[in-house]
């Protein structure tokens, strides 16, 4: 039998998690491309417009199937462990790390990281970072665990300054990763 206090925190959690989509769906509708990539110049805003355009919720769902025809489960599976055993290897991050993925996609490698991650490290946050809107609604229908925003690898600052209009991001991270990215950007400086 739950206990007041039990039935409270599980009325509380819905109530963040509904509350949470609703902002989330509020920022999503209102982005402005353009302002967001303002540092970019116009032919590169246009060029990311159009990628978005194509990624649908649809085609975002197809992309985990893709990706896991591709590598397989046993690659998909080592990868994920390269991620884990780095971020958590000395130097240790602290307990409470806010952990980003860079171009998190669908969640396909994010919540498979996270979920590990949390044993070594079970009070960390993740926050999930893209340019799709359609591939972060479709990462924030399969969990709760992990914030997503939209941003460009190409100017991650920029991506997280945006955010924080409209959501809580910190404004700095203990650690980031990127999985299948870069082939996606559009102009890499090194």
């Amino acid at each position: 039998m739950l206990s007041i206090l039990g039935l409270f925190q599980i009325l509380l959690n819905r109530y963040c998690i509904v509350y949470y989509m609703s902002v989330f769906e509020d920022y999503i509708r209102n982005i402005d491309f353009r302002e967001l990539l303002c540092g970019f110049d116009a032919s590169y805003i246009e060029a990311i417009i159009e990628q978005i355009k194509y990624f649908t919720e649809r085609e975002a769902e197809r992309r985990d199937q893709i990706v896991l025809s591709y590598f397989g489960e046993r690659s998909i599976e080592r990868i994920v462990e390269s991620v884990v055993r780095y971020l958590s290897s000395p130097p240790k991050l602290r307990s409470e790390a806010r952990i980003l993925d860079v171009g998190a996609g669908s969640e396909f490698f994010t919540v498979k990281i996270a979920d590990k991650l949390r044993r070594y490290m079970p009070n960390a946050s993740f926050y999930a970072m893209d340019i799709t809107p359609s591939m972060l609604r479709v990462l924030k229908r399969k969990t709760g665990k992990v914030i997503p925003f939209l941003g460009v690898a190409e100017d991650i600052a920029g991506g997280i300054k945006y955010a924080r209009r409209y959501m809580e991001i910190p404004e700095k991270f203990d650690a980031l990763f990127s999985i299948l990215t870069l082939h996606h950007c559009i102009d890499v400086e090194f």
